[in-house]
């Protein structure tokens, strides 16, 4: 089996901040750094990001496929001994993309190792391939990760459905604002206020009204008269409390960064799956998630978040919960390390090595 490589895209992905109930503080995911310091939440492609993974170099999309199945390979008469010594190309059963060609892994009795088989041409059918399946094509009208406005409405590039489109994150005017360079900005172009938090944001939005996080007055006071009262929706609002609240009843013993990386892993995982989707899901799985967010632009949070829930709604429960099963884990075993990448490669061959692989089905 072909092995997957982490790759380190920054230190942490989630903030915890606790308001509901007890208010016992706020624990930031800066690791060694201040619990005072605001980070970003997801770990994807800023420079204050988290941990991610991405298919190593035998994944699908490094490979040659071959012209047959090993199925349809007959031996001759003078086929003898042992095949050729052969590294496997890809994960048995695995299927992929090569151009327009969609492949399946198979073990090719002839080469002696895994090889991408092909199994149709989408291009002679005037489609093209996208994530293993014919989808018909479409226009790429952006470059992935950039940003922008068509008149009021901000907008961030995304790859949907094989292409990078713009993906409308706000429109400025509902909150009396301008568009600029793909954010929403008052009349005098100074930074706008957009009262539309998703749930992610509120965590970011407590920790910027309050110098002191441990503070539970400061907490509550910002989570009622500040926070709150920026959500897109009451939903925001639930999810967000839900996944506090998980956190305040089952990691207050958590001694560090990294115990409370893993305490949430084992205990609250579906709360996070929903903060970050609202509770709506697509057809995708995780690698499809990973993919999707890496495009996401990370000028400020608001606009990262609305992209990522964009990424959430297209892809399914399960997988989103793998995607952060996976990333809790390489916290959990090297945040407390700083994400030395001793502890990390130690991480992903061993501890998180089979949620990682999970992710690329």
């Amino acid at each position: 089996m072909s092995r997957v490589v982490v790759k380190t895209w920054g230190i942490c992905a989630l903030g915890v901040c606790v308001v509901a109930g007890v208010l016992v503080g706020c624990e930031t995911d800066q690791g060694a750094e201040s619990s005072a310091t605001a980070a970003p939440d997801l770990p994807l492609n800023t420079g204050t990001t988290d941990v991610a993974f991405s298919p190593g170099p035998s994944s699908p999309d490094s490979v040659e496929p071959v012209s047959q199945s090993s199925s349809d390979t007959q031996t001759g008469p003078d086929d003898v001994g042992e095949p050729p010594p052969c590294e496997d190309q890809c994960v048995i059963g695995e299927e992929s993309c090569m151009g327009s060609i969609h492949t399946k892994c198979e073990f090719d009795l002839v080469v002696g190792c895994a090889v991408p088989v092909w199994v149709e041409d989408c291009g002679a059918q005037g489609q093209q391939c996208f994530e293993a399946e014919c989808v018909d094509p479409c226009t790429n009208v952006c470059e992935p990760g950039t940003v922008g406005c068509q008149g009021s409405v901000a907008w961030f590039c995304s790859l949907i459905d094989g292409c990078y489109i713009k993906n409308a994150v706000a429109d400025c005017s509902l909150v009396g604002q301008l568009c600029s360079e793909g954010q929403c900005v008052q009349d005098d172009g100074s930074a706008g206020t957009s009262l539309t938090l998703l749930c992610p944001d509120m965590n970011d939005c407590l920790i910027a009204n309050c110098d002191n996080t441990g503070d539970p007055v400061c907490m509550e006071n910002a989570f009622t008269n500040v926070c709150s009262p920026q959500a897109e929706s009451e939903t925001e609002i639930q999810n967000f409390l839900a996944w506090n609240g998980c956190i305040q009843t089952h990691c207050q013993t958590a001694q560090s960064q990294g115990q409370l990386y893993g305490c949430i892993r084992n205990n609250c995982i579906h709360e996070v799956a929903e903060c970050y989707s609202g509770g709506s899901y697509g057809a995708g799985y995780c690698d499809g998630f990973e993919g999707c967010a890496i495009a996401c632009p990370g000028s400020s949070m608001p606009t990262y978040h609305k992209c990522l829930r964009d990424c959430a709604n297209l892809t399914t429960k399960q997988g989103l919960e793998v995607f952060f099963n996976a990333n809790y884990c390489m916290n959990e075993a090297c945040l407390d390390q700083s994400m030395a990448q001793a502890c990390v490669d130690e991480a992903q061959y061993g501890m998180c090595y089979d949620i990682i692989v999970a992710c690329y089905p």
